[in-house]
């Protein structure tokens, strides 16, 4: 399990996850004990999938950062706890 603040997980989650799927990022939801790894779509749409902190670990990491590679290249796959729209993303600058 990835440890620290919700904002270290996240930023440690990205790492991971954008080394899988360029351009992917990790939104921390606090409110929810959860980071949402997410990806803008090249048609303009975001997917995401949402991780517990329970469950933030390199290997789901790993994992959703593939599928949502998958899905930018236009493969259909089923995404793992998925974001439903309308997603709201907000991205704080640190």
């Amino acid at each position: 399990m990835l440890a620290g603040t919700i904002e270290e997980i996240a930023e440690r989650a990205e790492r991971i996850l954008s080394a899988v799927a360029a351009g992917a990022y990790c939104v921390p939801q606090e409110w929810d004990r959860r980071i949402d790894c997410v990806i803008k779509l090249p048609n303009g749409s975001v997917v995401g999938e949402m991780i517990s902190l329970d469950n933030a670990d390199e290997k789901r990491i790993r994992e959703a950062g593939e599928r949502l590679r998958q899905r930018w290249l236009g493969v259909d796959v089923e995404l793992q706890d998925e974001l439903k729209p309308p997603i709201r993303i907000v991205r704080l600058s640190t």
